[in-house]
């Protein structure tokens, strides 16, 4: 069986280099991008198995970038890694909510367990 595709979608390259080591380490097959804007190039040129993203990044925001992938209708479930809930955002758009919040700072090992959950994967 192939690994599982993810796309990690964060400004922060901290973010970035920690998710690609802990979710390599599990098998699955990382692509990285550093904005809402690199993140849905991404999306239309391959297809993923999860789509993690933060919120407050620039060119485009993780709200903007769920807004387009439901949009288009993309069948991919979404987490959202972030310091700050857009929550008044979300309940005014409950189609924009992503199936997985995991709030920042979190650990290599809370990170991979909500990938599994999300991906249905969890023990």
């Amino acid at each position: 069986m192939p690994a599982k595709k993810i796309l990690l979608v964060d400004d922060e390259e901290g973010i970035l280099a920690i998710g690609e080591l802990a979710l390599g380490e599990l098998g699955y097959e990382t692509r990285t991008a550093v904005d809402g804007a690199q993140g849905w190039q991404a999306l239309q040129l391959e297809e993923f198995d999860l789509l993690i993203t933060d919120h407050n990044m620039p060119n485009l925001t993780g709200l903007e970038l769920i807004r387009r992938v439901r949009a288009a209708h993309l069948e991919i479930p979404v987490m959202m890694v972030t310091g700050y809930l857009p929550l008044a955002e979300m309940h005014a758009a409950p189609e924009l909510l992503p199936q997985t919040i995991l709030e920042k700072p979190f650990t290599a090992k809370q990170l991979t367990h909500a990938v599994q959950v999300a991906l249905g994967e969890a023990a």
